[in-house]
């Protein structure tokens, strides 16, 4: 299995900020057109990089990578003789796997784990003895000493909880799957596992009409923050998205950012646009499905349709907001999407001029209630929006 944290040069903890910046200087070093004679390495760099990047840009991809690498890794190549990798030891997702090995060596030992000697039977021979003259022997000296190894001893221990507290991500805060479905709160939306959303866009549709809900997690149980009615595409939903198909892609998507002309009041990323700005919606572009300036110099998209002019949307009154959510790249990368695999699909705040109906495939919601959204959603959360049908 090829390890993706060494392709993209990171941790294998690090945040999606960290592997988007690294990924992108990668793809800038390698691209082929920047190493003229190399160009077939460099097309087998980038395909590594890109494949490295779609899987750990999402979170659930990411994680059923690590779940399948770390057990791999485990089986095949760990023993006592080479120790593990330190950004495995500082990995969320292997806290607690690390603090039942270390208990386990701290409480036993290699020789007595392995071969289950007798030094059981030393041990209480020699406790009693110690019980019988203990009283009369031991020193000042001795009871120091034996306190101090009981504090140090403690102190470990303390430290260790407090890794494992540290590395468990919100683990003061997640609560069992039975505890939170079962809440009086919660009701409609999976729990989160360990490296999962404690914000989430639930949108239920039956048809080309939808039901969206925002549910925050907060003080061990999920509130409903807002509800209300949405368009989608007037195909429907579909989970093979493709270019002009005129649905709505299924499934959970991260939340990247926002963007407008005028700033919103938001705690997620925001893209104040101008009259520059355009999206990208060439499929043989490196820069499909991503906003862009009209003015970049290493535009590569076609002249006649391969772009689409984002100012009007809002100058015109036809959006007030619009949110970018990952279905197809992450909206800023080059090679981050899927060629065909869709572009220009948002939560799609309608204004005083736009239209309900999203006939394409966005997520229509009125102006009013995509300014009372954005002022929930926060980046701290890791917002993500669940697409599906009514249940």
């Amino acid at each position: 299995m090829k390890d993706y944290y060494k392709i993209l040069q990171v941790a294998s903890d690090a945040s999606p900020e960290v592997i988007q910046m690294a990924y992108k200087a990668l793809a800038k070093k390698y691209h082929p057109d920047l190493n003229p004679g190399q160009e077939e390495a460099m097309q087998e760099k980038m395909k590594d990089l890109n494949e490295a990047y779609e899987i750990l840009s999402d979170k659930d991809k990411r994680w059923q990578y690590n779940q399948s690498f770390y057990q791999n890794e485990e089986s095949s190549h760990y023993s006592e003789s080479e120790p593990q990798r330190n950004s495995w030891t500082e990995s969320s997702y292997r806290a607690q796997a690390e603090t039942a090995s270390q208990g386990s060596k701290t409480t036993s030992g290699k020789g007595c784990a392995r071969t289950g000697c007798g030094c059981l039977t030393v041990f209480i021979v020699i406790f009693m003895f110690m019980g019988v003259v203990g009283s009369f022997s031991l020193t000042k000296e001795n009871k120091s000493a034996s306190a101090s190894e009981v504090s140090t001893a403690a102190s470990m221990n303390d430290q260790s909880e407090s890794r494992t507290e540290e590395t468990m991500p919100i683990s003061n805060e997640t609560k069992t799957s039975s505890e939170i479905q079962n809440g009086p709160i919660y009701n409609s939306v999976d729990p989160p596992d360990s490296t999962d959303s404690r914000q989430e866009i639930l949108v239920e549709a039956t048809g080309s009409n939808a039901m969206l809900t925002l549910w925050t997690y907060r003080d061990g149980q999920w509130v409903e923050d807002m509800s209300t009615t949405a368009a989608i595409g007037s195909d429907g939903l579909t989970t093979n998205k493709t270019e002009g198909d005129h649905m709505t892609p299924e499934g959970t998507f991260p939340i990247y950012f926002a963007f407008s002309t005028k700033a919103k009041n938001t705690k997620i990323a925001f893209e104040t646009i101008s009259e520059d700005s355009v999206w990208v919606c060439d499929p043989e572009s490196v820069y499909y499905n991503t906003l862009q300036s009209k003015n970049n110099p290493d535009k590569d998209w076609t002249d006649k349709g391969g772009a689409e002019n984002m100012y009007p949307k809002f100058s015109k009154g036809s959006s007030n907001a619009c949110i970018c959510f990952g279905f197809n790249g992450d909206g800023w990368s080059p090679y981050g999407a899927v060629a065909y695999g869709g572009s220009a699909l948002f939560i799609d705040g309608v204004g005083e001029n736009g239209k309900m109906n999203s006939g394409y495939g966005d997520i229509k919601i009125s102006g009013k209630d995509m300014t009372k959204l954005l002022s929930y959603l926060d980046s701290d959360y890791n917002p993500t929006i669940t697409i599906r049908a009514a249940q």
